[in-house]
């Protein structure tokens, strides 16, 4: 654009709402895959674990805006800046998950800055590893208890396969970082099942998690365990932790899919000796 003034002043040339017109090529929703979520009021597709992660990642923020707030189950959602939302330490060990803002207590291990807001102010989950525990003393938070997700969620010939799932963002730095593990345990069953496991530097950066839960019959609880390594620079943190809709029965199904599903009666009719209900 080339401004050319005359010879009388005073003279102003003034633009306004510039656009390029079929200049570009643009994505329409049909090229999202059948994995993705495209964005309100845009072209851009994200991956369907995106959506209720507690990540704005939508340009508006659509992504969070998808029965995100219909899942009102403690410890199902958690960001930490209010508190640990219904999950707890076990009290029998002595290392513990505090909640902190800002840098941990050593140098040279953990974050300086939460996940959600990324500055000092914003909160997130840690275990601090200086203290005087031995090499592989382990800290274990619990949630609380889950009723079980619908079973159409663990049908492999079901659109909805492995739709409830867990995120979360860790942060697991320091030359001497110990493990941390994502575990499932049901309700009447002894065994632990083991999700998901980190172990050694991460680097100094928040890593993003996506599991799917394995089929679940019975109610559960889930549990983050971090144990401690040689030293006391291998502090690990948690931040964003958001389990999907689906998990609770809320999303995309049909009365058919569901087969009278309802997650506050879900679980209650077990029987330990027999199947469940």
């Amino acid at each position: 654009i080339e401004v050319i003034f005359g010879e009388h002043l005073p003279s102003m040339v003034a633009l306004d709402n510039l656009r390029m017109i079929d200049c570009f090529h643009e994505k329409k929703k049909e090229e999202c895959l059948p994995t993705q979520f495209l964005c309100s009021n845009s072209t851009l597709c994200i991956d369907h674990h995106q959506v209720c992660d507690m990540s704005l990642d939508c340009p508006d923020g659509y992504d969070e805006h998808q029965n995100c707030d219909k899942v009102n189950v403690e410890g199902s959602r958690c960001n930490f800046e209010s508190g640990m939302c219904g999950w707890n330490n076990d009290n029998e060990n002595r290392m513990n998950w505090t909640l902190h803002s800002g840098p941990t207590e050593t140098d040279h291990t953990g974050p300086s800055v939460d996940h959600t807001y990324k500055n000092i102010t914003g909160k997130y989950i840690y275990v601090e590893m200086s203290g005087s525990a031995r090499l592989g003393a382990a800290s274990i938070l619990a949630s609380p208890l889950f009723n079980p997700p619908p079973p159409v969620v663990s049908n492999i010939s079901s659109r909805h396969y492995n739709a409830c799932y867990v995120t979360f963002y860790y942060h697991q730095y320091g030359p001497h970082s110990g493990s941390l593990t994502l575990m499932l345990k049901e309700q009447y069953h002894a065994q632990i099942k083991e999700l998901w496991r980190s172990f050694g530097d991460q680097g100094n950066v928040w890593k993003r998690v996506i599991r799917p839960l394995p089929p679940v019959s019975q109610r559960y609880n889930l549990y983050f365990e971090a144990k401690k390594s040689y030293s006391m620079r291998g502090d690990v943190a948690l931040d964003d932790y958001a389990m999907s809709p689906q998990c609770f029965g809320i999303g995309d199904f049909t009365k058919e899919e569901l087969n009278n599903y309802d997650y506050a009666n879900a679980g209650s009719n077990y029987d330990p000796m027999g199947n469940g209900v």
